[in-house]
């Protein structure tokens, strides 16, 4: 991890270089190079591996193939990559921001999904949930960052079976990520199925693109 104030012109600089994007935009050329790339070396160098890789777990390293939440090794490295940065929760609550649309984006329930996918689920499920406390400082912080800690509940093992529609359409939406962008991504094969449809989700769901 860098020392002093490296971790912040890191930030600073992606910060700079995608100002003409909404938030939680985030090039999927960018997202599928950083997949390939780690597929291959099971490596996370740097924090902004950690970030994509937070926001891609979806996203198979191949056409139709399989995504980092289908398989553990991996999973784990992402996870404790992500890990590394949870001293700086200005830093660590972007990758935890992208391990959140990541769980609401994998669909467990379909029936196709591997088992082994369904297993990482609930362990990514898992670690939102004990990790939750750790986006929030003494300083200001985004609005998303109180949705998610308000509605930590519901990534409980008690409720796993729960959707954004149930229970956390107010931690969804605070990801302005579009579901129809996402579909679309999807028919490109490059994401699996979705726990959720444009149609499901609240009027006021927000249509900023991912």
């Amino acid at each position: 991890m860098p020392s002093g104030g490296g971790i912040d012109v890191v930030i600073a600089q992606m910060e700079a270089r995608f100002k003409s994007r909404r938030v939680g935009q985030i090039p999927e050329d960018h997202q599928l190079e950083a997949v390939r790339r780690f597929w291959q070396s099971q490596e996370i160098l740097s924090f902004r591996d950690a970030y994509l890789l937070s926001w891609s777990l979806c996203l198979p390293h191949r056409p139709w193939g399989p995504c980092v939440m289908e398989d553990r090794a991996r999973l784990e490295k992402v996870l404790d990559g992500a890990d590394g940065w949870s001293g700086r929760p200005s830093a660590y609550r972007r990758c935890y921001q992208g391990l959140v649309k990541s769980y609401f984006t994998y669909d467990t329930f379909a029936e196709t999904t591997p088992e082994a996918g369904r297993n990482n689920w609930q362990i990514l499920r898992q670690y939102l949930f004990d990790h939750n406390s750790l986006i929030k400082d003494h300083g200001p912080c985004p609005q998303w960052v109180d949705t998610a800690v308000g509605n930590r509940s519901c990534l409980e093992s008690s409720r796993a079976n729960c959707t954004p529609t149930h229970c956390c359409a107010g931690m969804v939406a605070s990801l302005n990520t579009s579901a129809s962008s996402l579909e679309s991504a999807r028919h490109r094969g490059s994401y699996v199925n979705w726990s959720w449809r444009k149609s499901e989700a609240p009027r006021d769901w927000p249509t900023l693109s991912f």
